[in-house]
């Protein structure tokens, strides 16, 4: 079901798991791959998801999915290691924006 939800949201495996709280794909694999995964795993994925996986396992409580408003000065990272993963996450949604931009660009046909 995870791993279903995360191919249809269009977000890369990467940014959902750094989202998630994860640092690495593995950790992922490593969730897809068990089948008693605690809700608790799953909850974190849904807030990086904004899905509600209740509607999937009504055993779980529903999801509260809204982001808050972002306080930017709690967002500057404290250590080089912080700075760096946020530069990643960053390059890595520009570079999943700009693929999607290309590739709209090439359906109206306007790239030959």
């Amino acid at each position: 079901m995870l791993k279903q939800v995360i191919a249809e949201s269009g977000l890369t495996i990467k940014y959902v798991v750094a989202k998630a709280g994860y640092k690495t794909r593995a950790s992922f694999y490593a969730h897809i791959n068990n089948p008693d995964l605690p809700f608790s795993i799953l909850e974190k994925y849904a807030g990086a998801l904004k899905y509600d996986f209740s509607q999937d396992f009504p055993e779980m409580h529903p999801q509260k999915l809204e982001d808050p408003l972002p306080n930017y000065t709690t967002l500057k990272p404290k250590t080089i290691e912080e700075a760096v993963e946020q530069r990643n996450l960053w390059k890595e949604k520009y570079y999943e924006l700009l693929e999607k931009h290309l590739k709209l660009i090439e359906q109206q046909g306007l790239v030959r």
